[in-house]
């Protein structure tokens, strides 16, 4: 028996493995009112790891009622713990525990909302990354009655919260400078963080402020080419964007470097570079291999270029651009939504 508790209901149990022959499990416990999710740590011979409660870790706030427990391993001897938060309306939690069952380093007592958004969010699903991190999975009305229920996605990095309102939109290196854009919701100002090469420190590079559109933009200048260097937002609560990672080329290529966003909704912006200069054409075709959008540059410069298609009138489906020079062509896949 987990946890002995007279006369009190104890349901939805879910376990995963503590890499050690034991296990971790997390279940709904009625002991109080309202309900809680406990976890609990056992040995391969069934008793209780001594650095955890007898009767259990109550780990999550004691103001709302906690169902429906999900858990994955995060490899080290803890686990990752999702569940929903019942009080005006359905939540989703999330909570890192370590091997010897307090939260990890960088994780609230209580765990943390996996997005800040009054709406309702439910049904969380959970798996291991497999280096140490976690993605959940969750269904999420924030869109409104009129938009019906959506599925929201989250990674969480080992090492503490990676905030759901920030996402990456570019991040294109050049051997002169390195271009960095991402989408936030809810957010008004982060700290640019750059780490160089794996084992770096990271540092604070600048402050940014989020623009009209809801974006945060850089471009750094303080570049060597050869250099590997990793980028990530810190906000004021302490969570923090996931690591981007760009290696700074050592010459212009030719490339199709990508497109923004993709699936496209009503446009799609394509970026490329060119080795050297020439004619150059940028296309982009359907499924059939048909032209649906275009530009010919007879004289094209060599470096960085950027062009955007209207994508509104097109069906939905998959699409390519094409990048043609002389005899080389790359091409990259497009997704188009509605």
């Amino acid at each position: 028996m987990l946890s002995a508790i007279a006369n009190r209901n104890q349901w939805d149990v879910v376990a995963c493995s503590d890499g050690a022959g034991g296990f971790i499990a997390a279940w709904e416990d009625y002991r109080e009112q309202p309900s809680q999710v406990y976890a609990l740590r056992r040995h391969a011979d069934g008793t209780r790891h001594p650095a955890w409660p007898a009767d259990g870790l109550r780990f999550s706030p004691a103001d709302a009622f906690q169902l429906n427990p999900r858990i994955t391993a995060d490899g080290m001897g803890g686990a990752y713990i999702a569940w929903n938060a019942l009080s005006l309306y359905y939540q989703v939690h999330m909570q890192r525990l370590g091997p010897l069952g307090r939260p990890a380093a960088g994780w609230p007592d209580g765990g943390a909302r996996v997005f800040d958004y009054p709406a309702y969010q439910n049904y969380a699903a959970i798996d291991a990354d497999g280096m140490g991190g976690a993605i959940v999975a969750w269904e999420d009305g924030r869109g409104g009655p009129s938009s019906g229920l959506d599925i929201y996605a989250q990674r969480y990095l080992g090492g503490g919260l990676v905030s759901a309102r920030v996402s990456l939109v570019v991040a294109e290196a050049a051997p002169e400078e390195v271009r960095l854009g991402w989408r936030v919701e809810g957010e008004t100002s982060a700290r640019l963080e750059r780490r160089e090469g794996a084992s770096g420190e990271w540092r604070a590079l600048a402050t940014l402020t989020a623009q009209g559109d809801g974006r945060m933009r850089y471009a750094d200048r303080e570049v060597s080419p050869g250099m590997t260097l990793a980028y990530r937002l810190s906000f004021a609560d302490g969570t923090r964007g996931a690591e981007v990672e760009v290696r700074v080329p050592v010459a212009l290529a030719f490339a199709l470097v990508g497109a923004q966003p993709n699936p496209a909704r009503g446009h799609v912006e394509l970026a490329y570079t060119l080795a050297e200069p020439g004619e150059a054409r940028i296309e982009l075709v359907d499924a059939a291999g048909r032209r649906v959008a275009g530009e010919a540059r007879p004289s094209a410069a060599a470096g960085h270029h950027r062009v955007r298609f209207a994508t509104g009138a097109q069906p939905p489906g998959l699409y390519w651009a094409v990048l043609t020079q002389g005899a080389r062509r790359e091409t990259k896949r497009v997704v188009v939504v509605r």
